[in-house]
Formats: C-alpha cells, sequence, structure tokens
C-alpha cells in the first residue's frame, strides 16, 4: 500500500499520476515496468541482433555465404546442378567480352593491315650473317581488303633496304588472282585456273558470298548464350545420381581441401540425356533460325535428321545397359567455383580419363591437366604458380608415358620432357579485349639437340597494335629474335594488272617455264649487292 501512495502521489510536469483503472483483472494490478522498462527494452535488443547479423554477414563474402546457404539446403544433385549452372553463367558472361569482337573480326569487311616482322641475329649468327653482308633483316607487308577485291604487298628488306617484294591481287567476285615478284619479272602468274580448280565444288564467289556473310552463319551473343544455358540445364539435370563429401585436392606444392561432387551415370542416363536434346533441337526456335540463315531450305531436312535420330534412340534404348558408364569428381570451392574436374569413362572393361585440377591459396594455386588411359596417364601438365594484380606466372612441366619414347637418343626421358615458365600472363586483358600480354619460355634438357637452348615467347599490344616477339636463347644469351608487329592501316598499293600487261597461266606448264626462262638470276644477285650490300653472288654457281 506504501508503494501504492507513493507512485499515486508521483508528479510530472506538475500533472498528478493516477492508477488506470482498466489495467485491472480481477482485482490483480498489472505493474507497468519503470521508464518503458522491459517492452522498449526488449525492442532495442532485437534491432541490435538484427543490426549483429547483417554486419556479420556484410563482413562475410557475399558469394561464400550464398553457397554456404545453398549447399546446406539443398540435396547433393540440386546443389551440383548450381554449381554448374553458376560456373557456366561466370564463363558466359566472360565468352560475352570478346565474342562479339571475334564474331565481327570473322565478317568480311573493308579494312586493312600492316605487319613487320624483324630479325635481330645474336652474336654468333651475326658474324656467320655478316660474312655475307648481312646486318639486319626484315618483312614488311600490307594487305587491304576493298568490296571483293583483296591486295597484298610484302618486301624484304635487308641492311633495311628494299631486297625482294611480291604483290599479290584478288577478287573474289570473278575469281581472278595474280601474283608478281618485280625484282624477278615483270610480268605476272595468273593463279585464277588453279584456284577454280582446286576449289571446284565451291567457287570463288560463293566463297566470297560465305565470308561477306559470316555474321549471318554465326550466333548472336544471346542467341549464343541461350543455347548453351538450354543444353546445359538438359545435361545438369539429368545427372541426379550425386554424393556430396569433402576432400582435398593436391596439385603442385599446393594442399586444399573443397567440397567433393561425384557424379555418376551410365548408358540409360545417356540415353535420356540424348533423347531430350535431340526433343528440344527439333523445335529449338533459336537452331531454326540459324539453319535457315545457311540454308533457307535447310530446315526441313534437319528437322528430319533428327527424327530419324530420335526413331533410332527408340530402338536401342532398350538395349542400353549399365556396361557404359560415366563418374566425375567435381571440386568446388567456398564461393561455388569450380577448382577441378574428374571425369572417367568406362566401356567394356576400358578405361578413359581427363582429369584438370587447379586448387588455390591465396594468389598461390597449384595446377595438373592429364590424360589417362587404362590407368596409365599418357600426358601430364603439372606445375604451380600464383595469381595477382590479374596476372598469371607459373613453372610447369609437360611429361609423356615412357611407352611413347621412340627408343633413340634423341629423347633422354619422357618425364619433364618441356619446361614451361610463364611470367605476367595478364589475364584481364585477354578477357577484356582479347589480347595476349605477357611472357613464357619452353625449354628441354630431355632432348639431347635443344639442351642449353630456350624459346622465349613474348606479347605486348592492344587492340590496335600488337607486338610479338620470339627468341632463340642460349643459356641467357640472345642467338635470334624475330619481333612480329601488326597494326591497322597500310595501303599496299596494288592494283589489278593492266590490259596489255604479261601473264602467264600457273596451270600451264609451257607458260610457267616460259615465265621462268624470264629470270635473270645473276643480275638480280648483282642487283641484290649493289642495293643492300649483300653479297649471295656465290649461290648462283648452286643454281645453274
Amino acid at each position: 500500500m506504501n508503494n501504492m501512495n507513493e507512485n499515486e502521489s508521483m508528479k510530472d510536469d506538475g500533472m498528478q499520476v493516477t492508477p488506470d483503472t482498466e489495467s485491472f483483472d480481477a482485482g490483480t494490478p498489472v505493474v507497468e515496468p519503470q521508464h518503458g522498462g522491459r517492452k522498449k527494452f526488449t525492442i532495442i535488443g532485437i534491432i541490435v541482433a538484427v543490426l549483429l547479423v547483417v554486419g556479420v554477414a556484410g563482413a562475410m563474402n557475399a558469394k561464400r555465404l550464398a553457397n554456404l546457404v545453398k549447399e546446406k539446403t539443398s540435396s547433393p544433385a540440386e546443389y551440383y546442378q548450381y554449381v554448374e549452372q553458376k560456373n557456366r553463367d561466370d564463363v558466359l558472361e566472360q565468352v560475352d567480352v570478346t565474342y562479339d569482337t571475334l564474331r565481327e573480326n570473322m565478317v568480311w569487311k573493308d579494312r586493312s593491315q600492316k605487319m613487320t616482322c624483324q630479325v635481330e641475329l645474336g652474336d654468333t649468327l651475326k658474324a656467320l650473317a655478316g660474312s655475307y653482308g648481312i646486318e639486319s633483316a626484315s618483312l614488311v607487308s600490307a594487305g587491304k581488303v576493298e568490296g571483293s577485291v583483296v591486295t597484298g604487298n610484302a618486301t624484304l628488306q635487308l641492311n633495311e633496304k628494299d631486297a625482294v617484294s611480291y604483290n599479290a591481287y584478288m577478287d573474289y567476285s570473278t575469281g581472278e588472282s595474280y601474283i608478281q615478284i618485280p625484282e624477278l619479272s615483270g610480268s605476272y602468274l595468273d593463279m585464277t585456273s588453279t584456284l577454280q580448280e582446286a576449289s571446284a565444288e565451291t567457287s570463288m564467289g560463293d566463297i566470297y558470298s560465305i565470308v561477306t556473310n559470316m555474321d549471318q552463319y554465326l550466333p548472336k551473343t544471346d542467341q549464343l548464350n541461350t543455347l548453351v544455358t538450354t543444353y546445359s540445364d538438359i545435361i545438369f539435370k539429368n545427372l541426379k545420381n550425386v554424393k556430396r563429401s569433402e576432400d582435398t585436392l593436391k596439385a603442385g606444392d599446393i594442399s586444399e581441401k573443397y567440397t567433393k561432387l561425384i557424379v555418376t551415370c551410365d548408358g540409360k542416363d545417356v540415353m535420356t540425356i540424348c533423347k531430350e536434346i535431340l526433343e528440344t533441337l527439333k523445335d529449338d526456335k533459336v537452331v531454326k533460325e540459324l539453319v535457315e540463315n545457311i540454308n533457307s531450305d535447310g530446315y526441313t531436312e534437319f528437322q528430319s535428321k533428327i527424327t530419324d535420330a530420335l526413331s533410332s534412340l527408340e530402338e536401342t534404348g532398350e538395349d542400353a545397359t549399365d556396361d557404359s558408364k560415366m563418374e566425375m569428381t567435381v571440386y568446388v570451392d567456398a564461393e561455388a567455383k569450380i577448382v577441378g574436374r574428374v571425369i572417367k569413362l568406362t566401356s567394356a572393361g576400358e578405361s578413359f580419363e581427363i582429369k584438370e585440377i587447379k586448387p588455390q591459396d591465396g594468389a598461390k594455386f597449384g595446377y595438373e591437366l592429364a590424360v589417362s588411359a587404362d590407368g596409365v596417364t599418357y600426358v601430364s601438365l603439372a606445375g604451380s604458380g600464383q595469381e595477382k594484380g590479374g596476372k598469371l606466372s607459373g613453372d610447369f612441366t609437360l611429361s609423356l608415358d615412357e611407352s611413347l619414347n621412340p627408343g633413340n637418343a634423341a629423347f633422354l626421358s619422357m618425364t619433364d620432357l618441356v619446361k614451361i615458365s610463364i611470367k605476367d600472363l595478364d589475364q584481364k586483358a585477354l578477357k577484356k579485349d582479347g589480347v595476349l600480354k605477357g611472357s613464357m619460355e619452353l625449354s628441354s634438357e630431355q632432348i639431347p639437340a635443344v639442351a642449353g637452348y630456350s624459346l622465349k615467347l613474348e606479347a605486348d599490344g592492344s587492340k590496335d597494335q600488337i607486338k610479338d616477339t620470339i627468341s632463340i636463347m642460349a643459356g641467357s644469351d640472345v642467338f635470334a629474335t624475330i619481333t612480329l608487329t601488326t597494326e591497322e592501316g597500310g595501303d599496299p598499293g596494288v592494283t589489278k594488272p593492266a590490259a596489255d600487261a604479261v601473264t602467264y597461266d600457273m596451270s600451264d606448264e609451257v607458260a610457267l617455264t616460259t615465265y621462268v626462262s624470264e629470270i635473270d638470276l645473276i643480275t638480280f644477285l648483282e642487283d641484290l649487292k649493289t642495293k643492300c650490300g649483300v653479297d649471295l653472288t656465290a649461290l648462283s654457281s648452286l643454281m645453274y
């Protein structure tokens, strides 16, 4: 009672606070917590809990969280399907970037291109070439497409002077084609008949029609995505025999634990997949459009062939047995990315296996690609490296089974036959623009003929200019280097031979003999010595 009196006597802003008579039930008072009490505290607690959950989720990698939820709430078969679809979609997203460019480049269009191939000799070869007066050599060429006409020119330069060249002209609409080597003869070799005979079933005009309409024969990006998605989904959803576990994957010097999915299917499963693919193909609108683009009357025949294939499946379906079997092991990381795949096919007591695995520990990774049959690994590429800043570097070895050794001194061993060193391979540039940047060096100590030597390949450039370098190394010394630079632009300056030009039909042996008789090789070699300072006159004695 004293407490009630105290509560009743409390004042708020001068107002008397009285008990709420409706708060009593059967004479039992309901005591309100002070300052909002437990109700307010509960709401605050819920808000804090939610914020904590959101904070923890935000701190975790979103891909990892999504994968964790999917893995824990799905059956092994459903999770396998999710993983395959996700990885497929990631690949398609990367392909989209370069496919349109590839498709565009395959279509015949007016353009011109210039290419320079420069040779630099190391001290050993330079001394040998110097005895003939050769200090430098390069090949400069240009090509141009204008309508149905293709023209080209290439010039061999010695000591930075033009030594010998050729001009080429071809009109795909008429089939006319000519080649001229002006330093040897002012006449032209007429290749028209030769090319027509070589392509008797397809005229040059037909070829021109194909290359100028190539974009009609290749699926657009959205069509490609639809086709890949549709038919891969058919395969994924029919692979239902899946077991899930965890296992350690090891390659190179990297060993990591991953989710392991083992997928098995037999002959009947394959029959089911093939049947559904054929049934879908039969009425696929995208396929219909692509077939009709190639041949407007070809779709009826295409459907007929699909019907025949379905009938054949129906006939053999009852005879399908479990004798043929596929077991596929897929390794999946915490972000649902496939880091390894092993496919093993068995039939009639024989087996074939292909394996590609790439376990990763931070920026470091191990790699192994192997092809085996009946338990024997015939080809293996293995090693380790790192991916940093979008660039890949690593050291790998190519090995073959000793049964492939011819058994002579040409090969000491098939194990570690070729060593491959990759440095700064720019994966971002490759995915974005389709441009290869980086370097690769090949060497072998198992092949005595090339032991101590290596082949170094370097690539750099952009969409407009590409520069590739090939170097033959003798230890750390350069034996010879070839640099190939390709860029847009450049006019070969070649036109169709004039009406009064002398031409010789290459398909006519008599005409060809007459053309050869016009060539004065001695005069050509003497001119070469005068223009370029290169003395090859001693070679004339070998030709006469």
